[in-house]
């Protein structure tokens, strides 16, 4: 029963592919308007990186990346406390 689910690393291959298929229909330009924004409010460098490089501090930035942070150390401990019980 259990040999038709995929394993991990094929849903991460999906995942990925997934992913960057989206992100080049945006560089063409033929996604739609609402997935563009999402998808370019989440860029780590086109939007949130370069005040930081300029050397601008600005709060909206500070609170991106300090929740990009908590959310992949809480998926890894996450992760261990899982593998913790294996």
């Amino acid at each position: 029963m259990t040999a038709d689910l995929p394993d991990r690393n094929e849903l991460l291959r999906r995942f990925f592919a997934g992913v960057t298929e989206h992100a080049f229909a945006i560089r063409m330009g033929v996604a739609d308007p609402p997935l563009v924004d999402v998808i370019s409010y989440m860029s780590l460098f086109d939007k949130h990186y370069r005040g930081f490089m300029r050397g601008q501090i600005n709060t909206e930035d500070v609170v991106y990346f300090l929740s990009i942070c908590f959310v992949f150390l809480m998926l890894a401990s996450r992760f261990m406390a899982a593998r913790r019980w294996r």
